[in-house]
């Protein structure tokens, strides 16, 4: 009789204090935790620590209700009203969670809105000092800013393409946000370059000076290298090149950067070098042949 006793008793205990069995909505939480995590990484690599804060405060709720569905035994009483309290819980930061990720998404179209407006802005500012800079005559000047204005305008049209639901989209917006700083630094340098009395064209004229001088002595060393090997015709033939570089770089000497004429002036020689610098190329490739 004791000994059935003893066999019931531990029975009971056994059933009691048995270790519950792998609750359920264990696996829903944790799918729940890693897609908040998922989250958190990506907007830290994006640089977005503000929004990736907000989500870690509710990764940490549904760590702590995974270790709260750990302790519930869901084939009890107590054990089955705690599993249903858990399970709104679930739920509500679920919920919670996919408020924040449309939250996100309502924060890039914002972003694409605003970018929208700044390239607006900046086309127009762009397009008034090209209107003013004619007024002026100064129709070289005005052409570099009209190539700025165009783009913005391309920046313009691609920012309207861009869907902020996607990552493709929110990547793109994030680049379009940095070609547009970019845009407006370039236009700020060029009105303060402009209102410095044409620096920009002064620093236009001493590149173009160093550029010709590097030029004609590559020239002449190919012409005494040539003369050495008693090439006599081919290094005429260089020497002609040379002379011409020359007669540029005396050009660009006297061109006066301040003046419209002079700007014109160094925007041709700037394309005259360029020439010349790939003819003194193709002979010397043409040498190499010899």
């Amino acid at each position: 009789m004791r000994t059935i006793f003893l066999v019931a008793l531990f029975a009971f205990v056994a059933v009691a204090y048995a270790a519950p069995a792998p609750n359920p909505l264990g696996e829903d939480a944790e799918k729940l935790r890693k897609e908040a995590q998922g989250l958190i990484e990506k907007l830290k690599a994006e640089g977005k620590h503000v929004f990736a804060e907000e989500i870690s405060v509710l990764e940490k709720e549904v760590e702590l209700l995974e270790k709260k569905l750990k302790e519930i035994n869901p084939t009890t009483e107590l054990g089955k009203i705690a599993q249903d309290a858990a399970k709104k819980v679930l739920a509500a930061l679920e919920t919670k969670l996919k408020a924040e990720i449309k939250k996100l998404e309502g924060h890039f179209f914002d972003t694409k809105q605003d970018l929208k407006n700044d390239a607006a802005k900046l086309r127009a500012e762009v397009k008034k000092e090209a209107e003013k800079l004619k007024k002026e005559g100064k129709h070289v000047l005005a052409e570099e800013i009209t190539v700025l204005e165009k783009e913005v305008e391309v920046l313009e049209k691609k920012i309207a393409t861009y869907n902020p639901k996607t990552e493709v989209g929110k990547v793109a917006l994030d680049a379009a946000k940095s070609i547009l700083k970019s845009l407006e630094t370039k236009l700020k340098a060029k009105i303060a370059s402009l209102e410095k009395g044409g620096f920009f064209f002064d620093d236009t004229k001493k590149a173009l000076g160093e550029d010709a001088e590097k030029l004609k002595k590559e020239a002449a060393s190919v012409i005494e290298q040539l003369k050495k090997e008693g090439k006599h015709v081919l290094a005429e033939e260089i020497s002609v090149i040379e002379k011409e570089v020359e007669a540029l770089e005396a050009k660009i000497a006297k061109a006066n950067p301040t003046s419209e004429v002079g700007k014109i002036a160094l925007h041709a020689a700037e394309s005259i070098l360029k020439g010349l610098e790939n003819k003194l190329k193709a002979e010397i490739k043409k040498l190499g042949g010899h």
